[in-house]
């Protein structure tokens, strides 16, 4: 993964057209109208099952957290349940572990959105979600605008 000229909110704003969801949290951006979303994933909580890159979308800490009423973890429950109902949802991978260590906001993946599939819950509370297609972020966003129109 290589570091970026610009901070990742910044990417998603700037570069892709996005609104941040969630200044505080920024685990993900939306268009406009809300039909498009774009999650932030962690690079080292991915792998590879029979061929297909899955990336971890929740956790049972996650759900404590939304159980809270975090807004954070809140927010990200309602793109998963609408990612599990079938609709689109996108993805870019930024280094770090999760929220417990952080890397910089410059080190994550400009080169390729992920385009995410139904998620599968695990005995241990994670839902991971396959790969189903890697965009550039020229294709991604001529796929936004055909969506915005």
């Amino acid at each position: 993964m290589r570091r970026q000229h610009t901070r990742i909110n910044a990417y998603l704003t700037e570069d892709l057209g996005l609104e941040i969801t969630n200044t505080r949290w920024s685990w993900q951006a939306q268009s406009q109208d809300g039909q498009v979303v774009v999650l932030i994933v962690w690079d080292d909580e991915s792998e590879r099952r029979n061929g297909v890159d899955h990336v971890r979308v929740w956790t049972s800490e996650n759900s404590r957290g939304a159980a809270e009423g975090r807004p954070g973890p809140r927010q990200r429950r309602r793109s998963v349940n609408r990612l599990r109902a079938g609709e689109r949802l996108y993805a870019i991978v930024r280094a770090g572990a999760g929220t417990a260590q952080p890397g910089d906001k410059r080190d994550y993946d400009a080169g390729q959105i992920l385009a995410l599939g139904r998620p599968a819950l695990e005995s241990d509370g994670r839902e991971l979600a396959p790969v189903v297609d890697v965009l550039t972020a020229d294709r991604f966003q001529r796929s936004f605008r055909r969506k915005q129109s």
